[in-house]
């Protein structure tokens, strides 16, 4: 499969997709893609959500596709999922010997590179937000190289959560991977992802669309333990229904840059959303989140609680926006970014947003960066505590409400040693 990318990058394109020229499934997906790439070109520093990311030198990399039979799970992941259904993928493609494959009732799974007859059952999901267009996007779209369909049955409570196990191994490995994720009418069901990798440079490209029926609870939880040169980009755009609910929890502790995007639509009243996030970075990281809750109905409630902490050369970037429609009364949206700088030279930028179309509504955001409370660690220091002990003790407290929402208590606690042990080597 061919495109006449923008001519900056025609290379990057053009080496992504060499690997799916053979490949004749979801020919309108891989069409609209390659479409989109002739006229989209990629992100710079002068567009509004990049301004603070440079990917240009990504874009002179080269990165292709590599399928291996041999991977593994790090003993941290396998705790964590023993027992529980485990949808693991390396480098982009199902592993079925490291899979667990769902046996409760009410669940649905089936690989997307398997399933010949797929794309007419993901006509409905979304491909995009407002129909904006963006090039990263279009390149999973051109390019996917397998994924997961999950349905959840009508009215059915999955107890234990669905793993999705992201695994990037070897040199310059490209990764795209596609999932869709259903929940039907009064279902609820819990996705952890968990990302980690070797050492190596690499592109991972993913992106999530997903249906929350009426009445359906949705809880959604990210951990991203990447390797220290991965590139990650990550795309999650969610439709939910009358009386459903969204719970989001994104955290980031590894990876060279992981740029996260939430677009979750709510389309029906008396709708609760929730997305919060975590960043904890050092040397020259970049974590860039951009998070939308549109409401296009009444009634409904959205919160987000963003925190990150920065050391060294590291850069946190929060681009939050909630939007009220006309005529979607009674809504009670907020947003929350907060930031500890650790270094002189770490950076973080913050930018929440309202844009509001009704008046009927109560609605704030706020924005904060900062440093650890000296008079705090002073106190905690002359009752015998070491500075490092403490710093990490005051991180921890710092980032906690932004785990509230967190369900799955073996994930929580999994997500606050990665705190502290990343706090204690600032």
């Amino acid at each position: 499969m061919s495109v006449s990318a923008p001519i900056k990058n025609i290379d990057f394109v053009e080496n992504i997709l060499s690997d799916s020229a053979n490949r004749t499934d979801f020919q309108s997906l891989r069409a609209h893609g390659s479409k989109g790439l002739l006229t989209t070109p990629f992100p710079t520093l002068r567009d509004e959500y990049w301004k603070y990311t440079r990917v240009s030198g990504l874009l002179k990399k080269e990165f292709k596709s590599s399928q291996i039979a041999n991977a593994s799970i790090s003993k941290e992941t396998l705790q964590l999922t023993e027992n529980q259904t485990r949808l693991v993928f390396v480098n982009g493609f199902l592993n079925s010997n490291l899979s667990v494959f769902p046996t409760e009732k009410g669940i649905s799974a089936h690989a997307i590179s398997t399933d010949s007859d797929l794309e007419s059952k993901v006509n409905s999901f979304p491909t995009n937000w407002e129909n904006e267009q963006e090039a990263f996007t279009l390149l999973n779209e051109a390019s996917f190289t397998d994924g997961i369909r999950i349905e959840i049955a009508k009215n059915q409570k999955i107890e234990s959560p669905i793993f999705l196990v992201h695994i990037t191994v070897g040199e310059n490995v490209a990764v795209a991977q596609r999932n869709f994720i259903k929940l039907n009418q009064g279902s609820e069901a819990t996705f952890i992802s968990v990302f980690e990798g070797d050492n190596n440079l690499s592109f991972s490209n993913h992106f999530n669309s997903i249906l929350v029926d009426e009445n359906a609870k949705l809880h959604w939880f990210e951990n991203h333990q990447d390797g220290e040169k991965a590139n990650v980009i990550g795309t999650s755009i969610a439709h939910q229904k009358s009386n459903s609910e969204i719970s989001i929890g994104a955290y980031v502790f590894g990876g060279k840059m992981i740029r996260k995007n939430f677009y979750i639509s709510v389309l029906g009243q008396n709708c609760e959303t929730m997305a919060n996030g975590s960043y904890i970075l050092k040397d020259q990281q970049i974590a860039d989140f951009r998070v939308i809750v549109d409401h296009k109905a009444a009634h409904c409630n959205s919160n987000q609680t963003f925190k990150g902490v920065m050391s060294d050369k590291a850069t946190g970037v929060f681009n939050g926006k909630i939007y009220v429609r006309k005529d979607s009364q009674l809504i009670n949206a907020f947003q929350t970014n907060r930031n500890i700088l650790l270094s002189d030279d770490a950076n973080a930028y913050s930018r929440p947003q309202l844009e509001i179309y009704a008046d009927d509504v109560k609605c704030s955001h706020g924005s904060t960066i900062g440093q650890l409370d000296e008079d705090a660690l002073f106190y905690m220091m002359a009752r015998g505590i070491r500075r490092t002990e403490a710093e990490k003790m005051l991180v921890s407290a710092f980032v906690a409400d932004a785990m509230d929402n967190v369900n799955y208590p073996a994930f929580k606690e999994l997500v606050l040693e990665n705190v502290a042990n990343k706090s204690a080597n600032f």
